[in-house]
């Protein structure tokens, strides 16, 4: 997730055109191997969680978190979120309150 959020801040033309579906061929083949790796690769993040949710329903769990931080960072890169703060620790504090350790 941190990860994530950090590519999107330090890259927002390449995360912008990464959800243009006009953009995209879905009988890639790479593309579906990449989209594949993210997926197992976010799988195994939400793996580790130790909330008894997330561990019951680890697909809702993920989506959850990809909500959280797709979502996050849309606000950020549009700059409807008033912080100074570092949008990684902003969004690692976020992340605390909705999945317990």
């Amino acid at each position: 997730a941190l990860a994530y959020v950090r590519f999107a801040v330090d890259h927002p033309g390449h995360y912008e055109v990464m959800f243009d579906r006009s953009l995209v061929d879905p009988d890639n083949a790479e593309l579906i191997a990449a989209q594949d790796a993210a997926g197992a690769e976010l799988a195994a993040g939400v793996g580790t969680l130790n909330d008894p949710r997330a561990q019951e329903d680890p697909q809702a769990a993920a989506l959850a978190a990809w909500s959280l931080v797709h979502g996050f960072v849309m606000l950020w890169l549009n700059e409807a979120i008033e912080t100074r703060e570092d949008p990684v620790a902003t969004v690692q504090r976020v992340a605390r309150m909705l999945f317990t350790k």
